[in-house]
């Protein structure tokens, strides 16, 4: 049997950095210790990953069940800081995590780097039974949350991050943007909602430098008869007319939606992936913590956006849990 330890460190580098997919470089870095160590120094720049799928597990597990899409699989992955830790959503790689505590870290759940944010007394909002739906950030180097105090009034439910600014979604859909530069954040308001609807849930999402406005339909009858199928209706806001203008097509854009998170990629190239579609898990949390396959099934699934269908996706034997939705999660190795 060959003894792949001892083909040339350089050789080995040279294969391992053309891999683009994180699935295949985390099997290249299992065959042995010298290609291990390609992973151990983070030696991989592949371009933007798809996103895989956290399951939903209880709190006192040390490892995390994620789905590929790509491989069709699911991989179990030691994550010990993520023990006795709810995680409340990703952005850019990272989870958020917030323990019994009240600690709230981000979380590299592929190189188990984890950095502590600012601690939530520092936050003004409510640990009982309503969350008061205001709106803080903070900086690299900070020892505290910066509050936005208008934001207390609209009821942010949504917010993505463009050119440096913090764009919000009111209770009401109307669409704000967060001056973040001043000494006092001042919010502007930008756009009326399109129209008024009664939503199953709206998220923000930036593509490719635009903001979109992303509607969820759903029609419940009751748990015998889960309703009709889930719709989704996308909007583009206009910085010029300060309007929005509702798209019919994506190109090569997946954008994926679930419990705390929104976000697009492209799907060119990528095996597994659909273009123009909406993938969405999770939009209602009391959904999983009521277990039932065939509501379960209604709640999640890849939306055409061409056809209108919804063509639902098989992601293992995932159980709900009152501890964790599934999340959707970008790969990253640094």
């Amino acid at each position: 049997m060959a003894d792949w330890s001892q083909i040339p460190y350089d050789i080995v580098q040279m294969i391992g950095v053309r891999l683009d997919a994180v699935e295949d470089f985390l099997a290249f870095s299992a065959v042995c210790r010298s290609w291990r160590s390609i992973y151990s120094t983070r030696k991989w720049t592949p371009g933007p990953q798809v996103p895989w799928l956290m399951l939903s597990d209880n709190e006192n597990s040390n490892r995390r069940s994620f789905f590929s899409l790509y491989r069709e699989k699911v991989y179990e992955l030691e994550l010990p800081e993520a023990h006795g830790r709810r995680c409340w959503g990703s952005n850019d790689g990272w989870l958020v995590t917030i323990g019994s505590d009240l600690e709230i870290h981000l979380l590299n759940a592929f190189t188990r780097v984890r950095m502590r944010l600012p601690a939530p007394s520092t936050f003004k909002f409510l640990f009982d039974v309503v969350v008061d739906w205001q709106l803080a950030f903070t900086n690299p180097g900070y020892a505290s949350w910066i509050t936005v105090e208008e934001s207390f009034q609209y009821r942010i439910m949504d917010v993505a991050c463009l050119n440096n600014q913090i764009f919000a979604l009111s209770a009401t859909g109307t669409l704000l943007v967060v001056d973040i530069n001043l000494q006092l954040p001042e919010i502007v308001h930008l756009a009326a909602p399109p129209h008024q609807w009664a939503r199953e849930q709206v998220f923000l999402v930036e593509s490719l430098g635009d903001i979109l406005m992303i509607y969820q339909y759903i029609y419940v009858g009751n748990l015998n008869h889960p309703g009709e199928p889930v719709q989704f209706e996308v909007f583009k806001f206009d910085f010029g007319a300060r309007e929005w203008t509702q798209i019919k097509d994506l190109g090569d854009r997946a954008i994926f939606v679930g419990d705390n998170i929104a976000m697009s990629v492209s799907a060119t190239k990528l095996i597994n992936y659909r273009g123009n579609s909406i993938y969405f898990i999770g939009s209602k949390v009391e959904n999983w913590w009521r277990y039932d396959e065939n509501f379960m099934d209604h709640d999640s699934g890849v939306y055409n956006m061409a056809s209108g269908i919804v063509e639902p996706f098989y992601f293992g034997a995932d159980y709900p849990s009152h501890y964790s939705c599934p999340i959707w999660l970008t790969p990253i190795l640094c």
